[in-house]
């Protein structure tokens, strides 16, 4: 990859700089991670398209896996071949190109803002089943009120 990396100590300050990209292999562990997200370095801001994501969340399989390097150790996540064609911009490539050593890597931001634009589609649909109902309940309660004063009028 390429870019720059800061780390950053207590006060907020950097305390070191790397101005190139860098490859880690195996785990990296921090209080926090950032990644860029001011609206001013972004440009051609389109809103995802909810139908899009709906499909291709429909296919992608969660998975638990262990690393070849730590077998015992138990993950659950994703496989970065699965996710090529349903959200290809999620997967970068590393090491060397079209070699044996070129793996496939996930950046998650791409797959949380899908799963965002779903749960705020069905955070709507289920307000608007929601109201839905009451309305049918106050139908049926209404209903079942008439029901009930023409049933004790016909008894009379």
């Amino acid at each position: 990859g390429s870019g720059q990396l800061s780390v950053v100590d207590d006060s907020g300050d950097a305390a070191v700089t790397f101005a190139a990209g860098f490859d880690v292999t195996g785990v990296v562990e921090a209080q926090s991670a950032t990644q860029s997200s001011d609206r001013r370095l972004k440009e051609n801001i389109e809103r995802l398209r909810v139908e899009e994501s709906m499909e291709a969340l429909k296919h992608i399989k969660a998975v638990s896996y262990a690393f070849t390097a730590r077998p015992t150790q138990r993950y659950d996540g994703f496989l970065a071949q699965d996710l090529q064609e349903l959200l290809p911009h999620a997967v970068r490539k590393h090491g060397e190109k079209e070699t044996e050593t070129e793996t496939l890597a996930l950046d998650m931001a791409h797959i949380v803002a899908n799963l965002w634009e779903v749960l705020q589609y069905l955070q709507a649909e289920k307000n608007e089943l929601q109201s839905l109902v009451a309305e049918l309940e106050m139908s049926q309660a209404s209903v079942s009120t008439t029901t009930r004063n023409h049933t004790s009028s016909w008894q009379c």
